[in-house]
């Protein structure tokens, strides 16, 4: 935290709940991705970052077997996303004449 010898007190609070907030936030972001990587660990260790890239297939519930491709997913989660920036919103419509309205000039 940058010391500012000149703000009033009510500012250093300001900054300083702000500033606990910042790495209160910090700390259970970095606490839910350590959770994460310590629960995927064995399906990581068990499979290559090769196969996990480019395999086809998502099957981690097979007894003998699991398969962890996660390909299918990245192309569904993208064709999703591009589908829903390709659609306009409610709020793009101009409700007077039912067509998309144009961006304000300048």
């Amino acid at each position: 935290m940058r010391k500012n010898r000149h703000l009033p007190p009510r500012e250093k609070a300001i900054q300083l709940a702000l500033t606990v907030a910042t790495w209160s936030s910090v700390l259970a972001l970095a606490a839910v991705f350590g959770e994460l990587l310590l629960g995927a660990l064995p399906a990581l260790s068990s499979i290559s970052i090769i196969d996990f890239f480019t395999g086809t297939v998502w099957n981690p519930s097979h007894p003998i077997y699991p398969l962890y491709g996660i390909l299918p997913l990245f192309v569904g989660t993208m064709m999703v996303s591009f589908g829903a920036r390709s659609s306009p919103s409610p709020s793009d419509w101009d409700a007077r004449s039912g067509w998309p309205s144009s961006p304000a000039p300048g």
